[in-house]
């Protein structure tokens, strides 16, 4: 019985002091947008890359530009945008890093006008107007 109550306790240390498995992956860039990581349809999102030599960068991805030096991604109609870097790192090997993003659609703005809430309404006013109701 002592045996057997050993060989189990053997079985239950070794089981807490296991080797981890999973690789976790380094990533060496910083990529970021100031909407934690969520992309709006229909509108120019710019996104913020920061890597050890920029002048090595390429990134690629659909609806991606540049315009200024900064880079800018238009999504389509799907649930999630893909970002592909590569670079050179300081170590001076090539680096290929995936980056996603969530793609969502801008919230429908509703507003208020003298208190009552209207759909699918036009309003006209003219410049001198709108400025008197701000």
């Amino acid at each position: 019985m002592k045996k057997i109550i050993l060989v189990l306790s053997l079985f239950f240390s070794i089981s807490f002091y296991s080797q981890n498995d999973t690789i976790s992956v380094v990533k060496t860039s910083e990529v970021f947008i100031k909407t934690q990581k969520v992309l709006y349809v229909g509108v120019k999102n710019r996104v913020f890359i920061n890597v050890p030599f920029p002048e090595t960068l390429t990134a690629t991805s659909q609806g991606l530009s540049i315009e200024n030096g900064n880079y800018y991604i238009s999504p389509n109609n799907t649930k999630e945008q893909k970002l592909f870097l590569r670079f050179k790192n300081n170590e001076g090997e090539f680096v290929n890093e995936e980056h996603i993003f969530r793609v969502q659609s801008i919230p429908i703005v509703m507003g208020f006008i003298n208190g009552y809430n209207c759909e699918k309404c036009v309003v006209e006013l003219k410049r001198e107007e709108l400025k008197m109701l701000l």
